[in-house]
C-alpha cells in the first residue's frame, strides 16, 4: 500500500466535503479562502517519523544459560507457537528488556519509559513468570498488573495465553493467570476467588474494589506478601485521578504488607524536553510521587537505539555527490536489503527522520517528527527543500525519489525471520473542523481577512476582526456580531456562538455590507422590491405596503466603524443591521425568504468549518477504510482503522455515528442504483425493497443469522433484510433537519410521484371537481355533497397540481405514510419476526420494537390544547406552514372583496385531502364519526420513486417561501457519494474499544 497516495486520496475526500457546503459570492473572499484552502489550510502537510531500531539484549535462551532466568522461560518465551507448532522461534530481546529484567533480578523497583512497539509488556511479564517458576505456582497472587482500560488487559490476556497455554496441558500451565475486571461474568469472578492465580490482569478502579469489598476478602488474603505491583501505561494517571492512584497504590503496598514489594510503571512518555539525563531525573520523582517509595534516576530505563543504516558523514562530497546523482536521475531504490542499507541516501533519511545522537550525552534518541515536503515548521525546513539545498536538484524531484526509498524501506527485511522493516515509518496527517472568515467592517475591497480567530488587524488594534457567515443560496456574506446598548449608543462585537435558533429580537444579529447594492435607507420603490411578498400587501386602491406588523422584521439601516461602533452617517460605512431572525437574503440577485417559524440559522448561513468532530471524524474513516477494503494486498484482518477518542461516551457516539452514515449511504446509494435501474416509471411498493436489496449485493453471510441455511429458511432469511430494508427506506422519508448529511431528494437523486394525481383519468382531470364539486359517501346510503371552495374555483390547473403536490410532500417527509413497517401496531410483529433470522449486533438487527420510528396522522385542522388523544399526528391548517403557503399562492387568485382568512384556508386544505382520497392517494385512517376529526395518511400504492440527474435540489414551498430566479444547488460531494457508494461493495461497521472497568 502507497501510504502516500492514500494520504492524498483521503485529504482530497476531505476537501471536497468540506468545499461541498462552501458558496462564496464576493470573489476576493472566494478567492481568498480558495488559495487558503489549495495550501492546505485546514489539512497541513504531515509530519513523517521513522519507528526506530533498538538495540539488540539476546535472547532468552542467553538469560536462561546465564541462570539469569529460570530454565522453563525457554519453553515459555517464544514466538509464533501455534496450536499445531508448540516449538514456535526464539525469542529476541531489545537491550531495555534486558535492563529491566535483570533489574527485577535484583529486587529492584524501576519504570522502563519507551516507544510504541519496544515490548514493554515483557519487561515485567517475564520477572513476574521467572519469579513464580522459582517459588512454586498456586500459592496466592504473586503479581497484580493494572491497566488504566479493559482493552489492554483483553490484549495482555490473550498474550498470556499464547506464552503460557501452547505447549502445556489443558488446564496445566506452570503459571496461573487470570483477568477480573467489571467485564466478568459473576460466576467467573467466583471461580477466581476461589482459586487465586499467579498473576492478577485488573483496572485500577477494581482494584479500588478488591481492597474494600467483603466478597474480595480472599483475594485480598490471597494477595497478601504480593511480590510485584505494575502499573502500565503510568502515564495515563495525572491530576485529580494521578493523585487517587498514588493513594491507592499506598493503600495497596499496606494491605499486601511485603516490604520488598517490587513497583513497575511502563509509559511511553511522561517527560519532555532536556536531555535524557534530566528527563531520568524528573521521571524518578514522579514515580516516587506516585509509588510512594524512593527512586532515583538509574532505576529509569529508557530505550536503547542503533542505526540501520552505516553512520557517514553526510556533508562529505562524495557522499553528497552520491546523493545528488540518485536525486538528479530519479533512480530506483535498491532492491537488496543490504544494497539498500549501504546506499548514502538510505543514511540521510536515517538521520533526518529517525534518530539523532543528543548533543549532552551522545546518546542516540529518536528525531522529532519533520515534513517531508512544504514549508518551513517552527523554524526548521521540509525533509525536501534541506535536500533540495544540499543537492540543488528541484524540491519535487526531492520529494519523489524520497517517497519511493521511504516505500522500498518498508518492505525490506534483513532476513526471512525478521519482523520489522528496515525503515517502518509513520504519518502524522493533522485536519481541522476549521473556522470561518474573520473580516474587519470596511468596503469589500479593503477588509482585512483571516481564517481563525483574532482579535484585530495586525497592527491596526481599532479595527476589528469580525466572523462571516455566508448564505447557502446564494453565498452572500454577513457579519456575526452580538448588538449591545451602551452609555456610548450602539456596539457591535463579534459572536462566536454556535447560535441554532433564532434570537428573536435579543442581542444577536448580523450586520451586511455592501457597496454596490448597499440597503436602501428610506422607505421607496427599491425598498419594497427588495422586500420579500409576504411582508407586503396590498391596500384598497393597490398600493403596495409593508405590512405594520412586519416592520420589525426589518433590517435597521446603520452606519458603522471599523471598530464597531454604530455611528453618525459619515462616521462609519452603511450597513444594514438584521436584530431577528434572519427571514431573508438581502442580495438582490438571490430573492431567497424563510418561514417566520424556520427558526434554525444553520440551515440558512453556512461558515467554512465543518459542523462538528464527528461528522468529520466520520468522513475521514469512512474513505480510509474503503482505500483500505480495495486494496488486495493487504490481509483481510489489516483493513481496519483504529481511533482513539477522549472518553468512553465519546466512543460509543462515534461508533454510532459512523455506523449510522455507512448503513444510511449503503441504502441511499443502493435505492439510487434501483431507480436508475427502473427506468424513468420508478418503482412502486411492491417492488420497492427487493430491487434495494438486489443493488446492495449483500453476501449472505452478512447479515443471516445463521448462514448455511438453505431452501426455505434461505429465502425466510432474505425476506426478513427486505423487511428490515422496508422500514429503513421509508423512515428515510422524513424530513432531513442535518444539512451535513442532505438526503437523496435533497441532492436531486430521487423524486417522487402519486399515481393518480395526473392526466385525464386523474384527480386533476376531474373538471367538474375542481368547478362545482362532488360527493362522498357516508355509511351505507347517505350522499354528501362536497362543494368546491370558492377560493379554488378560479385556481389555474398548474396551481392546483403545485398545491397538491405540496401537501403531499408534507404528509410524506412528517411520515403521513399507511405501511406496516412504521406502524406502532405492526413494528413489535416486524421485530420478533426478523430478530431470529437476522445477526445480531449489526444494523440489519432490530432489537427494539419501541425505539423504532414510527408513521403520524395527519389531520386537517389545529393542534388541540389539551393535546388530542392521538398524539402521533401532524396538524395541517391555517396556523401551520402549508397553510401559509397555501394562503400565498391563491392570493393572487382571489376575487376582490371574497372573503379569504382562516377558516376559508382550512375548508381549502379539507377539501384537498377528500379529493386526494377520492382516487386513493390518500386513505383516512381515523374515522371523523362522533364529532372527531378525520386523520389521513399517503397511500404506499400510489407513491412512486423516481429516478433524477443529481442537478436540481427541490424547493420545500413552506418552508423557503421565496428561491429567486437561481435554484439552489445540489451538495456535489454527497451527489457522487450516493452514485458510488454500494458499487464499492464495502459493509464498513464500528465498534467501541473503550476504557470499561
Amino acid at each position: 500500500m502507497n501510504v502516500f497516495d492514500h494520504r492524498q486520496r483521503l485529504v482530497d475526500d476531505y476537501s471536497s466535503y468540506t468545499q461541498s457546503f462552501i458558496k462564496i459570492r464576493d470573489e476576493r473572499v472566494g478567492k481568498f479562502v480558495s488559495t487558503a484552502l489549495s495550501k492546505g489550510v485546514f489539512w497541513p502537510e504531515p509530519l513523517l517519523q521513522l519507528n526506530p531500531t533498538f538495540l539488540p539484549g539476546g535472547t532468552i535462551d542467553d538469560l536462561t544459560r546465564e541462570k539469569v532466568l529460570h530454565p522453563e522461560c525457554s519453553r515459555i518465551f517464544r514466538i509464533d507457537k501455534t496450536e499445531d507448532d508448540h516449538t514456535g522461534k526464539p525469542l529476541f530481546l531489545h537491550t531495555h528488556q534486558r535492563e529491566a529484567i535483570l533489574k527485577a533480578k535484583k529486587g529492584m523497583s524501576y519504570i522502563l519509559t519507551s516507544g510504541t512497539g519496544s515490548g514493554k509488556s515483557l519487561t515485567y511479564i517475564i520477572p513476574i513468570v521467572d519469579h513464580v517458576l522459582r517459588s512454586g505456582s498456586g500459592k496466592g497472587i504473586q503479581a497484580i498488573v493494572v491497566y488504566p482500560m479493559n482493552a489492554l488487559a483483553n490484549s495482555q490476556d490473550e498474550e498470556l495465553r499464547k506464552f503460557l497455554q501452547r505447549g502445556y496441558p489443558e488446564g496445566k500451565p506452570p503459571v496461573t493467570f487470570a483477568r477480573y475486571t467489571g467485564q466478568e461474568k459473576g460466576d467467573v469472578r467466583e471461580a477466581i476467588r476461589k482459586s487465586p492465580p499467579d498473576i492478577l490482569l485488573t483496572n485500577y478502579m477494581m482494584l479500588e474494589l478488591l481492597l474494600t469489598r467483603r466478597e474480595d476478602r480472599e483475594l485480598l488474603r490471597a494477595a497478601s506478601g504480593l511480590s510485584f505491583l505494575v502499573f502500565d501505561e503510568l502515564h495515563t494517571y495525572r491530576g485529580r485521578q494521578g493523585a487517587d492512584v498514588a493513594l491507592l497504590i499506598r493503600r495497596c503496598r499496606q494491605s499486601f504488607g511485603r516490604e520488598g514489594m517490587i513497583c513497575i510503571g511502563t509509559s511511553a512518555t511522561m517527560a519532555s524536553g532536556g536531555s535524557t539525563d534530566n528527563q531520568r531525573h524528573e521521571v524518578a520523582k514522579v514515580a516516587e510521587t506516585l509509588f510512594g517509595v524512593p527512586f532515583d534516576s538509574s532505576q529509569v530505563i529508557g530505550e536503547t537505539l542503533e542505526r540501520a543504516t552505516p553512520e557517514i558523514d553526510l556533508g562529505a562530497p562524495d557522499v553528497v555527490g552520491a546523493i545528488r546523482k540518485t536525486i538528479e536521475s530519479g533512480g530506483e531504490p535498491p532492491d537488496t536489503y543490504e544494497e539498500f542499507r549501504a546506499h548514502p541516501l538510505a543514511s540521510w533519511i536515517e538521520t533526518t527522520f529517525g534518530i539523532r545522537a543528543e548533543a549532552e550525552t551522545g546518546r542516540l534518541v529518536r528525531q522529532a517528527p519533520r515534513r517531508l515536503k512544504g514549508g518551513e515548521l517552527q523554524g526548521q525546513q521540509s525533509a525536501a527543500e534541506e535536500l533540495f539545498a544540499m543537492t540543488a536538484s528541484s524540491p519535487d524531484q526531492c520529494e519523489m525519489v524520497l517517497r519511493s526509498f521511504l516505500l522500498k524501506g518498508a518492505e525490506l527485511h534483513s532476513s526471512p525471520s525478521s519482523r520489522f522493516p528496515i525503515f517502518a515509518f509513520r504519518l502524522h496527517q493533522f485536519f481541522t473542523r476549521g473556522d470561518t472568515v474573520w473580516a474587519t467592517i470596511e468596503p469589500e475591497e479593503e477588509r482585512h481577512l483571516e481564517l481563525s480567530k483574532k482579535n484585530a488587524k495586525p497592527g491596526e488594534p481599532q479595527k476589528i476582526l469580525f466572523p462571516l457567515v455566508f448564505c447557502r443560496h446564494c453565498g452572500a456574506a454577513y457579519y456575526k456580531v452580538r448588538a449591545l446598548e451602551g452609555d456610548n449608543g450602539l456596539k457591535l462585537v463579534p459572536r462566536e456562538d454556535g447560535r441554532e435558533e433564532g434570537d428573536d429580537g435579543q442581542s444577536d444579529a448580523y450586520l451586511h455590507v455592501s457597496q454596490s447594492t448597499p440597503w436602501p435607507r428610506v422607505e421607496s420603490d427599491e425598498l419594497m422590491q427588495r422586500i420579500p411578498s409576504f411582508l407586503k400587501e396590498s391596500t384598497e386602491l393597490g398600493f403596495e405596503r409593508i405590512r405594520p406588523e412586519a416592520r420589525g422584521d426589518l433590517p435597521q439601516p446603520v452606519f458603522v466603524d471599523s471598530s464597531g461602533s454604530v455611528v453618525s452617517e459619515g462616521d462609519g460605512i452603511p450597513g444594514a443591521l438584521i436584530r431577528r431572525n434572519f427571514l431573508f437574503c438581502l442580495e438582490p440577485s438571490c430573492g431567497v425568504a424563510y418561514a417566520k417559524n424556520q427558526k434554525s440559522e444553520r440551515a440558512k448561513l453556512a461558515t467554512l468549518g465543518v459542523d462538528n468532530r464527528s461528522t468529520a471524524t466520520t468522513i475521514l474513516a469512512v474513505r480510509s477504510l474503503i482505500e483500505l477494503q480495495q486494496d488486495q494486498s493487504l490481509e483481510r484482518k489489516a483493513r481496519k482503522l483504529l481511533s482513539f477518542t477522549d472518553n468512553r461516551q465519546d466512543a460509543s457516539l462515534q461508533a454510532g455515528h459512523f455506523n449510522d452514515f455507512a448503513q444510511v449511504a449503503l441504502l441511499r446509494s443502493a435505492l439510487h442504483k434501483a431507480t436508475q435501474d427502473a427506468g424513468a416509471s420508478g418503482l412502486g411498493h411492491g417492488d420497492l425493497s427487493r430491487a434495494v436489496f438486489t443493488a446492495m449485493q449483500l453476501s449472505f453471510d452478512e447479515y443471516a443469522a445463521d448462514p448455511d441455511v438453505r431452501g426455505p429458511a434461505r429465502n425466510a432469511t432474505n425476506e426478513a433484510l427486505r423487511r428490515v430494508i422496508d422500514y429503513y427506506l421509508y423512515r428515510d422519508l422524513q424530513r432531513g433537519w442535518r444539512v451535513t448529511a442532505p438526503n437523496l431528494e435533497d441532492c436531486g437523486l430521487l423524486a417522487f410521484d402519486y399515481d393518480g394525481l395526473c392526466g385525464q383519468d386523474g384527480l386533476l382531470g376531474e373538471k367538474a371537481l375542481w368547478s362545482e364539486g362532488f360527493h362522498i359517501t357516508r355509511g351505507r346510503d347517505e350522499k354528501i355533497f362536497v362543494e368546491t371552495p370558492a377560493v379554488l374555483r378560479d385556481c389555474p390547473e398548474e396551481n392546483i397540481e403545485e398545491l397538491l403536490r405540496t401537501l403531499l410532500d408534507v404528509l410524506r417527509r412528517s411520515l403521513a405514510v399507511k405501511v406496516d413497517v412504521l406502524d406502532p401496531q405492526k413494528q413489535l410483529d416486524l421485530v420478533e419476526q426478523t430478530k431470529p433470522r437476522l445477526l445480531e449486533d449489526t444494523v440489519w438487527y432490530l432489537e427494539d420494537s419501541r425505539e423504532l420510528v414510527k408513521s403520524v396522522v395527519a389531520y386537517p385542522r389545529p393542534k388541540k390544547s389539551p393535546p388530542a388523544k392521538d398524539h402521533h399526528g401532524i396538524f395541517v391548517s391555517s396556523f401551520g406552514g402549508y397553510g401559509r403557503y397555501l394562503k400565498r399562492s391563491l392570493a393572487p387568485h382571489v376575487q376582490v372583496k371574497q372573503r379569504f382568512g382562516r377558516p376559508e384556508v382550512d375548508e381549502a386544505i379539507r377539501f384537498l385531502l377528500l379529493a386526494l382520497k377520492r382516487y386513493g392517494i390518500v386513505e383516512q385512517v381515523r374515522s371523523d364519526s362522533e364529532g372527531g376529526d378525520p386523520g389521513y395518511q399517503i397511500n404506499t400504492d400510489a407513491l412512486r420513486w423516481l429516478p433524477a440527474a443529481g442537478e436540481i435540489k427541490p424547493i420545500d414551498r413552506t418552508r423557503l417561501l421565496e428561491a429567486g430566479e437561481v435554484p439552489p444547488e445540489v451538495n456535489r460531494y454527497f451527489v457522487e457519494c450516493y452514485r458510488r457508494f454500494v458499487d464499492l461493495k464495502c459493509v464498513l461497521e464500528a465498534r467501541e474499544h473503550t476504557a470499561q472497568v
